[in-house]
């Protein structure tokens, strides 16, 4: 039965006219959507009217960028120049018409888009299906082969979990299903009988003796050409799925599919002892592999590099530069709680290099240029208008896309706050500096008093409060020139500071991986990041390193009691530590360890020279260098590693000093 609120499906259309395009009395700008897939069974079109209505607002990942203080005609004609070669998916947002019972107005939600293909022209007549993608990533236990993938339909047991919003109705059975060995390597299988929804996964069970099945490889260029995917659900014209290739899928055989199937009914009893009886299969499956475990914490850590040869690959297809350690120590930082400050010259990549870690993850990313006169939170938030009783927004769209990945737990969102020293960050970005210190599950942004939401008609958009969990990441970069502000000690503790290294010019080897074999490779999807961080704790600080971590603080305290190493900061260290993956040879924990010393220590180490030449030493007339304290207490401490990036660091600081008289 149909409820208020957002659904359980997904659909997908287009932007169909220029007349589509609406600005209400608020000023606030929506299309009407021209769906071209289905319904689900279980969902009465007649319930609704009209189409689905979508703010463009909601348009986050393309940062459509819609003026509202331009004319209406320009800012109409420019959401159609950006949104009409896109196919849109949205989560329908059920509102009840109060004036009419079982009638509802719906809205869409949770919005995504793909560049249409020029050879795809939508009408009002086309008609796509989607269909339910399983693979390695989402599978149930055992299944790792398109062998697997049939016994178990077969057998009638669990396929696996969509992270995709699917509906749960039973009658909503899909028109077909696939196994994805990898980007050109499908299988599809029709005669779908029943779907079973559970606690712990879905079920498909094929029709007796209809079940068929057709392999779908790098050749059929027109089913590639013409698929749409959105995480772990296909859409494809339905003239292309059944003209072309499902018609020509043949029956799987027939001792196997004959079996009388299995019947559930829908009383709550049963159902229950259905998922007790899951669980049952489940949990022997596990004891039966217990002793293989070794070999399955092998395929996760696999499945990680497997992530970071893609991204390695897909820096260098777009004429991306970066040594190998960078982008491990990249990856490592992303997943230690905290911010990701990516410094270096201008031209370097920085902002590229988020773009590119995001289509590796397949996650959405929202770019916020910083602007110069920002000065305090509502410059990038926005502010209660009590007068007019509305929330105005910030216009970056970072509001709303802190509140679409509050909707959206399951999918990652890297928010990007593109130059962010243009202006003083301890003004614009205080609130975040607090909440960058709370635990990812204690996370809450507060946009205005809650007493105000009464008042605010736009309140159920925009609430009062935002929280913000570990499916946020936040990165900056920033330009280290004369146009630009310092870090304060409070933005340095929350921070992972890289700065780039420059690849020299004559090293670049232009040689990549082809397309094909490029898009064979695993992709690691937004849902895995969260596996990907690990509690190795073989790797964590030793005591010594602990020592040696307070004896840099109290040389750091000495010459400025403002300055030091705090707990958050050692935790932090702790945990980029244990972060480090498994079966990468080239970035040692030695290496790892110096350059948490580089980024989360030695930017602490900036001032006049009567402060910093005790730390950092200095160069005699003979031209010897005379280290300071900081270098005799790495000196100390060389099991732990050679510390040669941070040596660096401390002698270019020491020359600063020469030139300048003071270091930054």
């Amino acid at each position: 039965m149909l409820t208020a609120g957002k659904q359980d499906f997904k659909l997908v259309g287009y932007l169909n006219s220029i007349e589509d395009i609406i600005i209400n009395m608020s000023g606030e700008a929506y299309i009407k959507l021209t769906t071209i897939s289905d319904l689900p069974e279980s969902i009465d079109i007649n319930d609704f009217y009209g189409s689905i209505n979508v703010y463009v607002s909601k348009f986050k990942t393309i940062s459509l960028y819609d003026n509202i203080y331009d004319e209406d005609d320009v800012r109409v004609q420019h959401i159609w120049d950006e949104l009409s070669s896109l196919l849109i998916e949205v989560t329908p947002d059920v509102k009840a018409d109060k004036n009419r019972p079982n009638k509802y107005w719906w809205w869409g939600d949770r919005v995504r888009v793909q560049k249409m293909n020029e050879s795809f022209q939508p009408n009002k007549d086309t008609k796509m299906i989607a269909i339910p993608v399983f693979s390695k990533d989402n599978s149930a236990t055992g299944i790792e082969t398109v062998t697997d993938f049939e016994d178990a339909i077969r057998s009638k047991k669990l396929l696996g979990k969509l992270t995709a919003d699917w509906s749960r109705d039973k009658y909503d059975i899909p028109t077909a299903i696939i196994w994805k060995e990898d980007d050109f390597n499908l299988t599809v299988y029709t005669g779908i009988d029943q779907q079973i929804y559970t606690n712990y996964g879905i079920i498909y069970v094929l029709e007796a003796q209809k079940g068929k099945k057709i392999s779908i490889t790098e050749e059929n260029k027109s089913w590639f050409n013409a698929q749409y995917q959105f995480d772990d659900v296909v859409y494809i014209p339905i003239d292309v799925a059944f003209g072309e290739y499902l018609s020509k899928a043949v029956f799987l055989d027939d001792e196997k599919t004959t079996d009388s199937l299995v019947m559930y009914d829908n009383t709550a009893t049963n159902t229950m002892l259905s998922e007790k009886s899951m669980v049952t299969k489940v949990t022997d499956k596990m004891d039966s592999n217990r002793n293989t475990s070794e070999s399955n914490d092998h395929s996760e850590r696999s499945k990680e590099l497997e992530f970071l040869l893609q991204f390695r690959e897909n820096t260098k297809q777009k004429g991306l530069y970066y040594s190998d350690s960078d982008l491990v120590n990249f990856h490592i930082s992303m997943k230690t709680d905290g911010m990701v400050i990516l410094s270096g010259l201008s031209g370097t990549g920085k902002s590229k290099l988020v773009t590119e870690y995001a289509t590796a993850l397949k996650a959405n990313i929202r770019f916020v240029p910083v602007r110069p006169f920002w000065a305090d939170d509502s410059d990038l938030l926005g502010y209660a208008d009590t007068v007019n009783n509305i929330y105005r927004p910030g216009d970056s769209g970072l509001i709303d896309t802190l509140i679409d990945a509050q909707d959206n737990d399951k999918s990652l969102f890297i928010v990007v706050f593109d130059e962010m020293n243009l202006a003083r960050v301890e003004h614009y970005f205080s609130q975040f500096l607090s909440v960058l210190e709370m635990d990812s599950g204690d996370r809450m942004l507060t946009l205005y008093n809650q007493q105000l939401e009464s008042r605010l008609y736009n309140s159920e958009k925009y609430p009062s409060n935002i929280r913000i969990s570990d499916n946020v990441l936040f990165v900056g970069t920033v330009n280290t020139d004369e146009s630009t502000y310092q870090f304060s000690d409070k933005v340095l503790d929350r921070s992972n500071v890289m700065t780039l290294k420059m690849i020299p010019f004559g090293s670049i080897d232009e040689t990549v991986g082809s397309l094909v074999e490029r898009s064979k490779r695993e992709v690691i999807k937004a849902s895995d990041f969260q596996k990907m961080k690990k509690v190795n704790t073989e790797a964590k600080l030793t005591s010594d390193e602990k020592n040696m971590l307070w004896e840099i603080h109290k040389a750091l305290n000495n010459v400025d009691a403002n300055i030091g190493i705090g707990w958050r900061i050692v935790r932090q260290i702790d945990k980029y530590l244990m972060n480090i993956p498994d079966d990468i040879d080239s970035y040692t924990r030695e290496e790892a360890f110096d350059m948490q010393i580089i980024q989360r220590v030695l930017t602490k180490v900036r001032g006049s020279e009567d402060q910093m030449r005790s730390l950092v030493g200095k160069d005699t007339a003979e031209g010897k260098h005379e280290p300071g304290k900081l270098e005799n207490i790495l000196d100390q401490y060389s099991d732990s590693s050679p510390f040669e990036g941070s040596r660096q660091v401390i002698a270019r600081k020491s020359k600063e000093l020469n030139l300048y008289g003071f270091t930054v």
